[in-house]
């Protein structure tokens, strides 16, 4: 498998997770990256979102981490929210992610 299908897998995780806490999302952009060290092979992603701004998006980006979700075929070894921006009447949030491929 590659990073790409790791990020495709990724947004329709976040995309899953939103929709049970009652959020809908909209992919705005995405960055993947491959990455591999001695033992593993994965990648890195930065997803941008942009969602209607309110308590329960709040509280959803808050509690995103690694142990939220998963994604098919890969550990997620990490997650953070690490941009959140209000613009008009919508939210714009980007989420950092390392994806490891399961053995």
């Amino acid at each position: 498998m590659s990073a790409v299908v790791a990020g495709d897998r990724l947004k329709k995780a976040l995309s899953r997770s939103a929709r049970e806490a009652g959020i809908s999302i909209t992919h705005v952009a995405e960055k993947t990256s491959p990455w591999s060290s001695c033992s593993f092979v994965g990648g890195r992603h930065e997803v941008t979102i942009s969602a209607d701004p309110g308590e329960q998006l709040g509280d959803w980006l808050e509690g995103l981490n690694q142990d939220s979700f998963t994604v098919p075929g890969y550990v997620l070894a990490d997650l953070l929210t690490t941009t959140v921006e209000h613009a008009f009447d919508r939210t714009v949030a980007t989420i950092d992610a390392m994806t490891i491929e399961e053995a």
